[in-house]
């Protein structure tokens, strides 16, 4: 069982490095779109901060759960 724990939380552990990875890629093409003198109002723009949005709610939901599983001992 508590192989298993370990395996769950390291799955856990890379999605959540994963969905920062994919919030820093986006930060940057956003900043290179708006350096790029892009409407803030453009689709891409909003699509990139939707999604961005929408990964870092994902990754702290995730993080509340690891430490949840961590502690449950």
């Amino acid at each position: 069982m508590r192989k298993l724990k370990k395996l769950v939380l390291w799955l856990i552990a890379c999605r959540i490095e994963g969905n920062w990875r994919k919030i820093d890629r986006n930060r940057k093409q956003m900043k290179r779109l708006i350096a790029g003198k892009v409407p803030y109002t453009s689709d891409k723009l909003i699509r990139l901060d939707m999604e961005t949005a929408r990964l870092g709610q994902e990754a702290m939901t995730m993080q509340r759960c690891y430490h949840d599983m961590e502690r449950a001992g």
